[in-house]
């Protein structure tokens, strides 16, 4: 490895629950596990099935991507945000894709609009 540290598995299915505004409780229920079993899951102890994995996959509206290809520990949230917008992203059809491409093309232009101007450039 190369020393960069990356979250394990229980910790990445935790923080998308997480994310995803699901207490254990509610997750184990919607994929048919025991509570205690995906607390088990979440502190490392053990790992699904490939049947449970993919139900928590899906129930999670997650890339599986992201399970197997970790964000770093300490990755900015800026990157954690990138990450996710991408993935939402690489769920939208073609039209969806260029509307995005619209409104971002028109959300730099703002941003530029409202960068204070440097030194050089009042003069």
């Amino acid at each position: 490895m190369n020393g960069v540290e990356t979250l394990t598995f229980g910790e990445l299915l935790r923080k998308y629950r997480k994310q995803n505004h699901y207490t254990q409780e509610q997750l184990a229920e919607l994929v048919d596990l025991t509570p205690g079993f995906l607390g088990q899951i979440e502190r490392g102890e053990c790992y699904p099935s490939i049947d449970n994995l993919t139900k928590i996959i899906q129930t999670l509206n997650i890339d599986a991507n992201s399970l197997f290809y970790p964000p770093r520990k300490h990755e900015s949230d800026r990157e954690l945000l990138y990450n996710q917008v991408r993935i939402k992203l690489s769920q939208l059809n073609r039209v969806n894709l260029e509307c995005i491409l619209y409104l971002a093309k028109r959300l730099e232009e703002a941003q530029r609009d409202e960068e204070p101007e440097t030194e050089e450039s009042s003069h």
